[in-house]
């Protein structure tokens, strides 16, 4: 008799009380030293090159990502202080399709500047 009165309650919180884990928009990843990179990258013309590594190596992104997380302690006692936004940037898909479209973004002349601003070098 008591097992079924155990079963007949819940004892979980119903899925539209938990407070949402975010609003549907992915978090923002790029910060301004990825777009600093980024303008590097342009800078230099390479952009493409920069586009087809992120694109080969994508399914390992994850696992550098990691690997930063881990590192991240050191390479801040290093002077390294944006580790962990890269890493967070590198484990995530939505960093890496925003890191994409920024690189793509770059390969135009002038639309980087233009929609990301930004001091030029």
């Amino acid at each position: 008799m008591q097992t079924s009165s155990i079963r007949a309650e819940n004892h979980l919180t119903p899925k539209n009380d938990l407070p949402p884990e975010n609003d549907g928009a992915p978090e923002n990843y790029l910060t301004d030293e990825v777009c600093q990179t980024v303008r590097q990258i342009q800078k230099r013309e390479m952009v493409l090159p920069a586009l087809l590594l992120l694109t080969a190596h994508q399914p390992l992104a994850f696992v550098a990502g990691q690997i930063l997380h881990v590192a991240s302690p050191l390479a801040q006692m290093g002077g390294w202080r944006q580790c962990a936004d890269w890493a967070n940037l590198l484990s995530s898909p939505h960093g890496l399709r925003q890191l994409e479209g920024l690189l793509q973004l770059a390969q135009r002349p002038g639309a980087f500047h233009a929609n990301v601003g930004g001091r030029q070098e």
